[in-house]
């Protein structure tokens, strides 16, 4: 599947917003729409701040960026209609969400969010086995 750039703007928060056509033939003349927004935030001393004692913790578990995404896709759309759609939703997207996500604060709270859930996430899994069998919190 070939990504197509549709849109790409620096917002004010000094994100970028990406937005791309991933539409895809089903059969026929029928395809499957979908568009999706991506912008890489990256994780640093000022949007890892307030999520751990230290930032560095949250880049050693996030790494140095977490992305957002958001992918819109409505199917069975006649291919004459495709591409009106495809820049409907583009932009319907931009208009709504691009002032939500070019907020200063957006980054901060969306890396102290994805921080959460990645620890939440550890919870769910047993502790690591070691080679010989045994839980390293057992050692």
């Amino acid at each position: 599947m070939t990504a197509k750039l549709i849109r790409s703007e620096k917002l004010a928060n000094g994100l970028t917003l990406e937005l791309l056509d991933l539409s895809r033939p089903v059969v026929a003349d029928r395809w499957v729409v979908t568009v999706l927004a991506r912008a890489a935030v990256p994780v640093s001393a000022e949007t890892a701040h307030g999520a751990a004692e230290r930032w560095t913790d949250v880049r050693d578990l996030l790494g140095p960026e977490v992305v957002y995404e958001k992918k819109m896709t409505r199917n069975f759309i006649d291919g004459a209609a495709k591409d009106a759609l495809v820049v409907a939703i583009a932009d319907s997207f931009w208009d709504q969400a691009s002032p939500y996500i070019g907020r200063p604060l957006f980054a901060a709270r969306f890396v102290r969010q994805r921080y959460r859930a990645t620890l939440a996430r550890q919870g769910w899994y047993p502790a690591e086995k070691t080679p010989d069998g045994a839980s390293p919190a057992n050692r």
